[in-house]
């Protein structure tokens, strides 16, 4: 498996994990600005054998983990060892994650119906 793209990883850029952002707090009947940090999310494509999944947005971090993690709990494959690699590749400021799973669970899923829904955004 590879190293998400980061600042040690070959030759990609940093990619922001937070950011700052100005708000507005009332605080005992007083409103103050201050700053707050915020998680950077970005657009994460999954694709299994080079076949678009689904595309989530995601902290640009620990991607290896999202996508083994998306495809053991929406059973994708039923085991870990079935996932036969993990790749994070970032083209053109897209990330996708691609991975490679046993033949037999790729035929499973290519005749799955695919019926997604977005958890959370």
């Amino acid at each position: 498996m590879s190293t998400p793209p980061d600042a040690t990883s070959g030759g990609s850029a940093l990619l922001p994990l937070q950011c700052e952002v100005r708000v507005q707090r009332w605080v005992g009947g007083v409103t103050e600005q201050t700053l707050n940090q915020v998680a950077e999310e970005q657009p994460i494509a999954l694709t299994y054998q080079g076949i678009p999944h689904v595309v989530m947005l995601a902290t640009p971090a620990d991607l290896e983990d999202l996508a083994t993690g998306f495809t053991l709990s929406e059973a994708v494959v039923e085991r870990a060892a079935e996932i036969r690699s993990v790749e994070v590749v970032s083209e053109a400021g897209a990330l996708e994650v691609r991975i490679a799973i046993a033949p037999e669970r790729f035929s499973a899923l290519l005749r799955r119906q695919r019926n997604l829904l977005g958890r959370t955004g």
